[in-house]
């Protein structure tokens, strides 16, 4: 693994970037190797949901050549469908579980990265996996299941699209987020799960633009448009292992920039603005 170059004379203070912005580009700039092991890691824990998406995808485009064959009405096709949606969203819960094991270990180095600590990778890493994959574990449980309850219901001849599509508007607007902190949270603060969600919900009624953030970081999935299986599934496992640490790196500092205002400030002066120095 490549080694930083040490920068001339001593490191001071005054040396760590002034916002957020300029410490993201501090990070990739600095430490772009860790951000590439850590895209590496990240594709590794992905592969059994992307092999399970892949496999649903096969069986999905079986379905539609048939349609188009005349080989099989459009009832029996969706009904079909219906059945491989399902079927493909009860795997993908234990497979979120064991993803949310690793995550809870890259969600360590996220952490040390975004605050300009000094890294030890494989300490690092196994130190977020013993103190938080509990968090972690509970809260991909409960997204995975309640994507399978989203996708069902999308899926069912319910009247309206409205209706149809509650489920999801309300995992995604108002659970996703806090959840997302709550992970966060875990990785900092000695506090009581419950306290941790209430702290997690009172972060994301104060800062809007916490959603604008995580929307931000769903974009990839508009690659699940591409039409083609094989050069879908390709572009996906590109821009995990690129793209997909500085996606997780910009959002570690969007938690930061919330947590400091909303916590940190009045509560944890010393982790407050930790990473950047900001000009006076």
């Amino acid at each position: 693994m490549a080694k930083n170059k040490a920068p001339k004379g001593d490191f001071t203070r005054s040396m760590l970037p002034h916002n957020r912005w300029e410490e993201f580009f501090d990070i990739i700039k600095l430490r772009h190797q860790y951000l590439l092991a850590f895209g590496g890691l990240l594709f590794l824990f992905a592969l059994p949901m992307i092999a399970a998406y892949v496999v649903r995808d096969i069986y999905s485009s079986s379905v539609y050549s048939s349609l188009a064959a005349q080989e099989i009405d459009q009832a029996t096709a969706s009904d079909m469908l219906r059945q491989i949606a399902f079927f493909g969203d009860l795997i993908l819960i234990p497979l979120a579980a064991a993803f949310s094991i690793g995550m809870a270990g890259l969600g360590r180095i996220l952490l040390r990265l975004s605050w300009e600590d000094p890294l030890f990778f494989w300490q690092d890493f196994k130190e977020g996996i013993q103190s938080c994959w509990r968090s972690y574990l509970v809260v991909f449980l409960l997204l995975s299941l309640l994507y399978l309850i989203d996708d069902f219901v999308m899926m069912s001849p319910l009247p309206s699209l409205i209706f149809n599509a509650l489920p999801f508007g309300f995992t995604a607007f108002l659970l996703l987020v806090p959840f997302c902190y709550l992970m966060g949270m875990d990785q900092i603060y000695k506090m009581t799960f419950r306290e941790k969600l209430s702290n997690a919900f009172t972060v994301y009624f104060k800062t809007p633009s916490s959603l604008l953030a995580l929307l931000f970081l769903c974009l990839p999935l508009l690659l699940t448009f591409i039409p083609s299986v094989t050069w879908k599934w390709i572009a996906i496992a590109i821009t995990i292992i690129f793209l997909g640490p500085l996606m997780l790196l910009a959002y570690q500092l969007e938690q930061n920039y919330a947590f400091d205002k909303v916590i940190n400030q009045d509560y944890y002066p010393e982790i407050y603005d930790k990473g950047i120095i900001r000009k006076k």
